[in-house]
């Protein structure tokens, strides 16, 4: 900055400043030169953004599948990635044994769109080792059901059930719950060391088809737990009819009202950021099935509320609505877990969602 001051002084007179108030221009520039980006820096994020919003609008589904095969990286987690998938129009297939490569990939649509196939490496407890064994498999052909899944790929039991769980077989049309109990008589039979049902063949089928079938809900908190996102549903979305009689409004709707009104939102928290230069405000992004948006928690407000704010993904935020051109923030006045705002019915629906990104800064 000092190579280009008597430059600066110069050009800034030039247009009529005083030197007094051109040296004070300086002084100002070059304090923002000690934390602000350079041009060629500032150049390249622009590129960056710019081929990214491109692709994203021209070709989304391959879009979002480069950037959940290149996880982890960024600000955001897949889960938030597949919501915004999904909120783009871009339909998102779930995890499938005979479609699913190890990768996400795009799958075309008998309409000829373009959609998102999740890949093998989503669910838990499958690693990099599995994915010879899988890929060389489903070059072979088809599985014919759990048993032959089971006699083709040595995978552990446990896994085979968070495949199940995220249906992962449901293309056989027989219901979750009956796959496990496959699952359980087919070790039986193949292993010693899995103690014997005491059952005949059709007695265990029987058996096998009686059981329930898991519910939505349920379904939807096996996604959680095995793959760490849902492409069935968004957490908020099981909520969502007894959130509404209690005054809480999808946050896609919160564009519908004016500035300084007070709102009711709920989702997850995807996001907390703390930074040290924010004299101890904090910052939420919080997501449902419709949208996202910023919340701004004062100081006050996160001493009151910071158990609540770190212990529950799902929160409810009560606030104002702060509206600036087309970008909209709510300033928190209190947050709430979303059970003690339904308060019914929570162990039922009670999901396995991890802890918030913290974002520390």
């Amino acid at each position: 900055m000092e190579n280009e001051q008597v430059r600066f002084l110069a050009g800034a007179m030039r247009t009529g400043l005083t030197e007094a108030d051109a040296e004070e221009l300086f002084r100002r520039a070059s304090a923002f030169a000690e934390f602000g980006f350079a041009r060629a820096h500032a150049a390249a994020f622009a590129k960056i953004t710019y081929d990214t919003a491109w692709l994203k609008l021209r070709y989304p589904a391959y879009y979002y599948a480069g950037v959940l095969n290149n996880q982890p990286m960024g600000f955001y987690s897949p889960a938030v990635i597949v919501g915004d998938a999904k909120r783009h129009a871009v339909k998102v297939l779930p995890v499938d044994v005979n479609a699913s490569r190890w990768e996400h990939e795009v799958e075309r649509l008998p309409d000829g769109d373009h959609a998102l196939r999740l890949g093998m490496r989503q669910v838990k407890g499958i690693d990099e080792s599995a994915r010879e064994a899988l890929e060389r498999e489903r070059a072979i052909g088809p599985y014919g059901g759990v048993r032959d899944f089971v006699a083709r790929i040595g995978l552990g039991e446990q896994v085979v059930e968070r495949l199940i769980a995220v249906g992962a077989f449901d293309w056989t049309d027989a219901p979750r719950r009956e796959l496990l109990w496959q699952l359980r008589t087919t070790l039986a039979d193949a292993d010693p060391a899995h103690p014997a049902l005491g059952l005949t063949d059709d007695a265990q089928r029987a058996l096998g088809a009686s059981l329930p079938p898991m519910s939505f809900a349920e379904r939807v908190a096996a996604d959680y737990r095995e793959l760490g996102l849902s492409p069935t549903a968004h957490a908020a979305e099981l909520f969502r009819e007894r959130l509404a009689t209690r005054g809480v409004i999808p946050i896609g709707e919160a564009g519908k009202l004016r500035d300084r009104s007070p709102v009711r939102l709920a989702g997850l928290a995807v996001s907390i950021q703390h930074p040290m230069t924010a004299k101890n405000f904090v910052f939420i992004a919080l997501e449902d099935e419709t949208g996202m948006i910023n919340v701004t928690v004062r100081p006050q407000v996160y001493t009151a509320h910071r158990a609540i704010l770190h212990r529950h993904p799902l929160l409810v935020v009560d606030g104002t609505l702060q509206v600036e051109g087309e970008v909209l923030n709510v300033v928190a006045r209190q947050l709430h877990p979303v059970d003690a705002v339904i308060n019914e019915d929570a162990r039922e629906t009670r999901l396995p969602l991890v802890k918030q990104q913290r974002m520390f800064r």
